[in-house]
């Protein structure tokens, strides 16, 4: 058998496809791959062992992902595979395996053929009870189903050649009948010759020689056809028609046609060295092809993994000894791995630097407008320039944005410090009542110059929570703070506490400005954004947000924001519930 190049390139592009597969995490594309690929091992290749290896990993994957029609496939395979290295444990196992699950999933071809080769197994055995039982099947099964014509003809012929075998010859004969007319159907020369040959043969021991010689008269028609399988059966005929002449006593043509089948098989066989003697040229250069291709894979693998430096620096070593070149190779894998961290990190760093020229422009400008008003009022007040009701007017005023002030460089310093020093999270039980009742005093002044009413609903028994109390605390005042920040003057804050087993969920609910989903995305995925003036002209940082999403993933929660522009923001956060 010729090995293509077009199957070599198969061969290599269905590897391609199993890592890619593999990498992806798309399994059925893996097994597919992994299937045609032992295929071609079995049949083209001719190697064996690595078919059985190939079909047992796909057989795994499928059984994994539960692909019943595929598993019947892969084991009729394997019980190929199986009974041609003589292995009749494994050739059982995996051929009712595949019996089953085809007719499982009505894989009508797949199930035909595997009880074709059940009833062959035994028949090899001479078990004549399961031979008859499984070829019967095989027949009575492509009979009712749509299979395919060569597996309705497997079928038949299996069954004549049993009952010939046993000596049921009409039996056999019946079968062979059939197979000559679904032959004729189907333009099948060479199961059609087959039969013909087959029924002779029985013609002959029941002394019919006659209709034996009328019979191979059929195949000997063939004989235009230059087929080496036809020419093969042809031979056979005219052997037959020798024996069927020398029979009926007419020495003459038996002799004849002897020397007819005499000649041509020897013909036969000068072809069939010549197709040896090509399929050994095949075979050295199919080795020869996947030598080289492999060495050009490896090559293209080596050329995208290093970059120019390494493969300068490994030509200017290649003189040294083989043992060198293992251990630059395991080195130039560990300056690219390195090499891809330094990139990392570069990227990081130049995002961090943006992110602080960002953040100090943001700090310069918009922490120095409530100290300027302190300022600005103090100068005032020192040479009397205001009378006490309007001082008090003014400085409520600036208290507030003293108060946010406060809240922002606490926020700067918290942010600053798990920078520097990395999140680092005392967990403790507490009940997180306290967190509301602490932060709300603070937050009491901020609230009542806007006049907001903050509500609070308690849904569930279940309020101790483990986490550490400092950042849980620092999380709930930012997006409380929030929420009184965005909402308008004589609205209300709802916050809302309920749970399940695991998790406390906290609800903070305004209805205030609310956020674009791009805003949203900025923030839960720490991209800088410009702090937004609140209701009452409120300026932050922009950055209290980031730290409310790295202190609740610290403590094991998540933070979940649901937000439309000008309605409002729900702020949802959960925080572990305490098991003791």
């Amino acid at each position: 058998m010729m090995i293509s190049k077009t199957r070599i390139r198969q061969f290599f592009y269905l590897n391609a496809g199993i890592k890619l597969g593999e990498k992806i995490k798309h399994t059925e594309g893996v097994i597919t791959n992994l299937y045609n690929r032992a295929l071609i091992e079995q049949y083209n290749l001719k190697k064996e062992n690595e078919a059985l290896v190939t079909y047992t990993r796909a057989l795994i994957l499928a059984e994994n992902v539960k692909n019943i029609k595929r598993v019947g496939r892969i084991a009729y395979g394997l019980a190929v595979l199986s009974d041609h290295q003589k292995n009749n444990e494994k050739f059982v196992e995996y051929a009712h395996k595949a019996r089953i699950a085809s007719f499982e999933t009505q894989d009508f071809n797949n199930h035909c053929a595997t009880l074709t080769a059940l009833g062959a197994f035994y028949f090899a055995r001479n078990k004549n009870d399961s031979t008859e039982k499984y070829l019967r099947e095989a027949y009575l099964y492509a009979r009712k189903n749509p299979v395919a014509p060569n597996y309705s003809i497997y079928s038949i012929l299996g069954l004549a050649e049993f009952y010939n075998d046993v000596g049921k010859k009409e039996l056999s004969k019946t079968y062979y009948r059939e197979l000559v007319q679904k032959a004729r159907e189907l333009d099948d020369k060479q199961s059609l010759g087959s039969a013909y040959n087959s029924l002779a043969k029985l013609q002959i021991e029941q002394k019919q020689y006659t209709n034996a010689t009328t019979l191979t008269q059929e195949v000997v028609k063939m004989r235009s056809d230059s087929t080496l399988y036809i020419q093969e059966m042809v031979a056979d005929a005219l052997k037959i028609q020798a024996t069927a002449y020398e029979k009926m006593g007419n020495f003459e043509q038996a002799i004849l046609k002897f020397k007819e089948s005499v000649a041509l098989s020897d013909k036969i066989s000068e072809v069939n060295r010549g197709e040896e003697i090509n399929l050994k040229t095949a075979k050295v250069q199919a080795a020869l092809d996947l030598e080289r291709k492999q060495k050009e894979v490896e090559i293209q693998s080596l050329q995208k993994r290093v970059s120019f430096v390494v493969i300068a620096f490994s030509f200017a070593i290649m003189g040294l000894a083989f043992y060198n070149g293992i251990r630059i190779s395991r080195r130039n894998r560990q300056l690219a791995h390195q090499k891809a961290l330094l990139e990392e990190q570069k990227i990081e760093l130049e995002k961090l630097n943006s992110t602080k020229d960002k953040l100090f422009s943001t700090i310069s400008h918009d922490l120095r407008a409530p100290l300027s008003s302190l300022n600005g009022l103090l100068s005032l007040w020192s040479i009397q320039a205001l009378s006490p009701e309007r001082f008090d007017q003014i400085s409520t005023k600036v208290k507030y944005n003293l108060s946010a002030l406060s809240n922002s460089l606490d926020n700067l310093l918290q942010w600053a410090y798990s920078q520097m020093k990395g999140i680092k999270t005392k967990t403790e039980v507490f009940d997180f009542q306290r967190v509301i009742e602490n932060e709300l005093k603070l937050l009491s002044e901020v609230s009542n110059a806007k006049s907001i009413k903050i509500d609070k609903v308690i849904e569930t028994e279940q309020t101790r929570v483990e986490a550490d109390f400092n950042q849980i605390s620092i999380v709930f005042r930012n997006i409380v703070s929030n929420a009184i920040k965005f909402s308008t003057e004589n609205s209300r804050v709802k916050i809302r506490l309920a749970s399940d087993k695991k998790f406390l969920y906290v609800n903070v609910i305004d209805t205030g400005m609310g956020m674009t989903p791009e805003v949203i995305d900025a923030i839960l995925t720490h991209q800088f954004i410009e702090s937004k003036r609140g209701t009452a002209n409120e300026k932050g940082t922009g950055f209290g947000l980031w730290l409310c999403k790295d202190f609740i993933e610290a403590n094991k929660g998540r933070l979940v924001i649901e937000s439309i522009e000008k309605v409002g923001t729900t702020m949802t956060f959960f925080v572990p519930i305490s098991m003791s």
